[in-house]
């Protein structure tokens, strides 16, 4: 096995994506979940779009592990995000796994950003970091044994009953577009205490935006389909209030997802069972030096 760095090339990030849907497909199938539909082109468009925005941004986070025919057995994207550390993927050819090659990119990723002979950050310490962790044990265990802390997350998913939306939001809130992502690196800052540069840019590419700027407090949600791809507010009413719109948005005969909530985001569970959302036990949020905040929903790839 040769770990090399993963490059922005067409065929590097052909290969992720390729890779990466084998791996949660083989990972799903073995939860019980029902085969997930094909992608649509512009799903597919947007995830590579996605692999390479990361690979240019964290070089130093981004490797591959392949086998002596050049053949890809995993790779794995770490972040940097104004001090915050994350592992934006980690995935393993299910041929290859349970052979060293997780472990092997993992400690890549967690290299990523640290200092020379100081193991991180300041004085030694390791920076603060933040994974969001599939329900795999394997992936549990290799992070706990990284020296971080697990919660365990929450997915709601089904269709929103309508008949409970609120007749008025408890914040004013509207539509919001690019002109707002001003707000969003606001709220980030306040909700979660790191900034994440330019990713919030590329995930309102083919998303929805709702935000709320008011006395209630300041927020956004953003959703694609009927899936959330991130909540958060200045407090827990703004939360609230751009959670439930953006979830009365979800199109006709189409579920609703709202995946990695944990159980200190009680705002977030208020309004998925108000709307009689289905919940189900998903996977880990796993952390380190960093206090995961009560008014924010992270996105699996973008934290």
């Amino acid at each position: 096995m040769r770990i090399r760095p993963l490059t922005p090339s067409d065929q590097d990030v052909t290969a992720a994506d390729a890779l990466a849907e084998r791996s949660f497909a083989a990972l799903f199938a073995s939860m019980g979940r029902p085969p997930a539909p094909e992608r649509p082109d512009e799903e597919a468009s947007l995830a590579r779009a996605r692999y390479r925005h990361l690979i240019t941004t964290d070089p130093g986070g981004a490797w591959a592990a392949e086998d002596s025919a050049g053949a890809l057995l995993g790779l794995c994207l770490a972040t940097l995000r104004d001090g915050l550390w994350g592992l934006s993927l980690l995935v393993v050819d299910p041929a290859s796994q349970s052979r060293g090659v997780g472990r092997a990119l993992l400690e890549r990723a967690l290299g990523h950003g640290a200092e020379p002979g100081a193991g991180g950050g300041a004085a030694g310490r390791p920076l603060p970091g933040l994974i969001i962790s599939s329900a795999d044990p394997r992936a549990a265990r290799r992070y706990h044994s990284a020296g971080f802390a697990l919660a365990a997350t929450t997915r709601f998913a089904g269709p929103v009953d309508r008949t409970r939306l609120p007749a008025r939001p408890e914040a004013p809130v509207r539509e919001g577009g690019a002109g707002d992502l001003g707000l969003v690196e606001r709220v980030d800052l306040a909700a979660r205490g790191h900034r994440r540069g330019r990713d919030p840019e590329v995930l309102l590419r083919g998303a929805a935006l709702v935000v709320t700027d008011g006395p209630a407090g300041s927020g956004y949600a953003l959703r694609r389909a009927g899936r959330i791809l991130g909540a958060a507010g200045t407090t827990p009413v703004a939360a609230r209030a751009v959670l439930t719109e953006a979830l009365a948005g979800v199109p006709e005969g189409t579920d609703a997802a709202v995946n990695f909530v944990a159980g200190e985001q009680a705002w977030a569970v208020d309004v998925c069972l108000g709307l009689r959302l289905v919940p189900r036990a998903e996977g880990w949020l796993a952390t380190r030096g960093f206090a995961f905040p009560g008014a924010y929903l992270p996105n699996g790839s973008y934290l």
